[in-house]
């Protein structure tokens, strides 16, 4: 039997002990030392002082830990490539389980702008089962009118830009499918940012659209009915107007014709009941031009003393057939300009306080105008002690054709058209109308006017 022959180094006491060192160091490192048995000749000293030549054999248990070490390591690597591999493959389940449970329909295309992967949702909505949709492109689906716009979406995505749109596809049994769709860039290299293709989410909006269409229709219909309406109100109301004219010029006649007193009860009479019809023929006419649109409200300055001079007069002497003392005071800080229309503020006026006289069996009526939004806007309140509104019906008495209570109607007349008129008059001049209101305590309107941006100051002290 052969006999194995080992390296053999002859070195130096202290360069062998360095050497051993050294070894060790490496090896305890991780890395290799010699594949076979080294042997190193040692000098040293034994106690009774005689030179001692030492042989140390190193490698084979070296080797063996230098191997233990690169088993760990690898053992290391591996646990690491499992750990990865198995986060591969969870972020992949959640993927597959986003895609292919997802309830919109979600697809994948190439740069050539074909089918790459589709979900079942997508199935659906085609009609095409997987395999015939990556046998197509996208725009074989397509609506033929749609074609431009989802061919320039699609250069957009592929430049790099999301795009969201609405597009038709046509399903396989040749309907039609509204889809609102959002298109996606697919990166697979950030360092490039090259898009390799296109992930797109489409939501079936078919039924949603259909809906819209029969919505503007509906609203294209009543929009026509209503400028119908106000057309037959108009011509009717002028119609209606004419001889009522001619009626009341004939009872002011009549009124000078030396008529006995019973005469004279029944021409006054026929003259009241004349006027009320001309009223509610106005409102009528007033409410038809708002609803075309064709109100007629000029935006102009104008002095509210004015105004006031011209209303109050008539309220003071409704008021006092009634027993009812009709009182206004305007804050001096008032400005002398506001901007609107002074024929249609008088008639808001004239309507509230025509309202408030109705309305109030005893106590007064007072108008108040006071400055208002930091100077901006002047408010005008008008209130009386009448007999109030509940609470559940203050919604409704800006509603065209609505009072509070119908027993109202029967006891005190009217239409119910005067405050409709008079909130889309006020808010056609850039203010606001609002009400107050409790049951047997009175009632407040509260109407707020714009000043004139050209105002020079305030107005003239008030009156009482």
């Amino acid at each position: 039997m052969s006999r194995h022959r080992w390296p053999r180094l002859s070195l130096p006491d202290v360069t062998a002990w360095a050497f051993l060192t050294a070894a060790v160091l490496v090896i305890t490192a991780g890395h290799d030392w010699f594949p076979a048995w080294t042997s190193v000749d040692v000098g040293g000293h034994h106690l009774d002082g005689h030179d001692l030549a030492t042989l140390i054999l190193i490698a084979p248990a070296m080797w063996v830990l230098s191997s233990r070490q690169r088993h760990h390591s690898a053992l290391r690597q591996a646990a690491a490539m499992v750990e990865v591999q198995r986060d591969l493959a969870v972020a992949n389940m959640q993927y597959r389980s986003l895609f292919d449970y997802h309830p919109a329909s979600v697809f994948s295309l190439n740069r050539d702008g074909r089918f790459v992967e589709v979900n079942p949702a997508a199935e659906k909505l085609s009609g095409y089962r997987p395999e015939e949709l990556t046998r197509l492109s996208f725009a074989d689906l397509l609506h033929p009118d749609d074609l431009p716009r989802g061919a320039d979406a699609f250069d957009q995505i592929l430049a790099g830009e999301p795009q969201q749109l609405e597009l038709r596809v046509q399903h396989r049994d040749g309907h039609d499918v509204d889809l609102e769709m959002v298109g996606l860039p697919i990166i697979t290299d950030p360092e490039s940012g090259e898009v390799t293709g296109v992930y797109g989410i489409a939501q079936d909006i078919t039924e949603r659209q259909r809906l819209h269409r029969e919505l503007a229709d509906a609203l294209h219909q009543a929009q026509a009915a209503s400028e119908a309406k106000s057309r037959f109100l108009t011509n009717v109301s002028h119609e209606v107007r004419t001889p009522l004219a001619s009626l009341l010029a004939a009872t002011e006649l009549l009124e000078d014709a030396g008529l006995s007193p019973g005469q004279a009860r029944m021409v006054t009479t026929i003259d009241r009941s004349g006027q009320r019809l001309l009223r509610l023929v106005d409102e009528i006419l007033d409410l038809a031009r708002i609803e075309s649109g064709r109100a007629d409200v000029r935006r102009e300055p104008y002095r509210l003393q004015d105004v006031l001079e011209d209303v109050m007069p008539l309220a003071e002497a409704a008021g006092a057939r009634k027993g009812i003392e009709v009182t206004r005071h305007v804050d001096p800080a008032v400005p002398d300009e506001l901007t609107g229309d002074p024929h249609r503020v008088a008639q808001v006026l004239t309507n509230l306080l025509d309202n408030a006289v109705k309305f109030t069996e005893q106590g007064t009526v007072t108008l108040t105008a006071q400055p208002a939004g930091n100077g901006e806007l002047v408010a005008v309140e008008v209130t009386d002690t009448g007999i109030g509104i509940e609470p559940e019906q203050l919604d409704r008495v800006f509603d065209a054709f609505s009072q509070a209570d119908e027993s109202i109607v029967r006891r005190f007349g009217g239409t119910g058209l005067g405050l409709a008129i008079v909130r889309e008059l006020v808010t056609a001049m850039g203010g606001s109308i609002s009400v107050e209101s409790a049951v047997g305590v009175g009632t407040r309107f509260r109407v707020t006017l714009p000043v004139s941006p050209s105002c020079a100051g305030p107005g003239s002290p008030g009156q009482q």
